[in-house]
C-alpha cells in the first residue's frame, strides 16, 4: 500500500459515499497456475454514505466501479478485461443474497445476436452513465 485517503464520492441522484481508500496490489489466478498481479489499483471501502439502496441496516460498504471514471475497476483493468463487462440483472425484491453472474473480458460468451450497451461519457458533468430500453420484462 503505498497511500490512504478520505474521500467523498457523489454519485448521479444526489446519493454518496465517503471512505477510505489506497493503492493495493490484486493477486488473480489466471490460465494454469499462473498468478496475474495488478499494483496500484486504487480500492478502498466506504465507512457512510446517504443511501443503503432499500436495504435498512444493511452493511454495503462500497460500490464496485464499473463506469468510465480513472477509479473504476472497468478502467483500472481495462487492459486485462479487453474493456469488457457482462452482468445479470436479478430482481431487486429477492431475497438477499442472491447470485450474481458478472463476467469480464474473454469469459463473456459470444451468443449469436449479441446486443451491447456503450458507456456514455458526459464530458460537463465529468460523468460516465450507461443504461438500456427495457423492451419487456420475462
Amino acid at each position: 500500500m503505498a497511500f490512504y485517503s478520505l474521500s467523498k464520492k457523489h454519485y448521479g441522484g444526489g446519493s454518496w459515499a465517503a471512505g477510505v481508500a489506497s493503492l493495493e496490489s490484486f493477486h488473480f489466478p489466471m490460465s494454469g497456475s499462473q498468478m496475474g498481479s495488478f499494483n496500484n489499483v486504487i480500492f478502498g471501502c466506504s465507512i457512510e454514505g446517504s443511501n443503503d439502496f432499500g436495504f435498512k441496516g444493511s452493511e454495503i460498504s462500497g460500490i464496485f466501479g464499473l463506469g468510465k471514471s480513472q477509479v473504476s475497476m472497468a478502467t483500472q483493468f481495462a487492459s486485462l478485461i479487453q474493456s469488457r463487462f457482462s452482468y445479470c440483472f436479478i430482481p431487486f425484491t429477492d431475497a438477499m443474497p442472491s447470485q450474481l453472474i458478472l463476467r469480464f473480458g474473454e469469459d463473456i460468451p459470444q451468443p449469436p445476436r449479441l446486443q451491447s450497451t456503450l458507456i456514455l461519457q458526459d464530458f460537463l458533468r465529468r460523468r460516465s452513465k450507461y443504461g438500456q430500453t427495457a423492451q419487456g420484462v420475462y
